[in-house]
């Protein structure tokens, strides 16, 4: 099960990312999650909650935004959907080259941002102070 492995990666980073900071809790995860990546989302939310049991994170919501698969036409350069599963899609729309492209998206695994609930008075990262 790689779901627990790339979700351990994320709560580390997600504890990284706002240990120097004044955060009391952090409240929401939203993970990148690319349509290559073969992750079963319905196992992100109990792993999630599993993995985030004593640390700053506990109880946090986690929220999952789908990354589709697109590819960079290798002869014109145009950007478009693909689709493993659908061969037509492997023909580039603007030019007509078939099976001539490099994949720029669908393999994300990442954390695309991190809500926090912080300590009065304390300081955000912009510097602003709190109440």
């Amino acid at each position: 099960m790689h779901e627990m492995s790339l979700l351990r990666d994320a709560v580390d980073i997600v504890s990284d990312a706002v240990k120097d900071a004044d955060v009391k809790a952090v409240t929401k995860v939203v993970l990148a999650i690319g349509d290559m990546r073969d992750v079963v989302e319905a196992y992100v939310p109990s792993l999630f909650e599993r993995l985030t049991r004593g640390t700053i994170a506990q109880g946090a919501g986690v929220e999952i935004i789908h990354v589709p698969m697109t590819a960079r036409c290798r002869k014109c350069g145009f950007v478009m959907p693909i689709d493993v599963n659908n061969e037509k899609s492997w023909t580039c729309p603007s030019c007509g080259t078939y099976k001539d492209f490099r994949i720029i998206t669908g393999n994300e695994f990442m954390v695309k941002s991190i809500e926090v609930e912080m300590r009065p008075g304390g300081v955000r990262d912009d510097g602003v102070q709190h109440e």
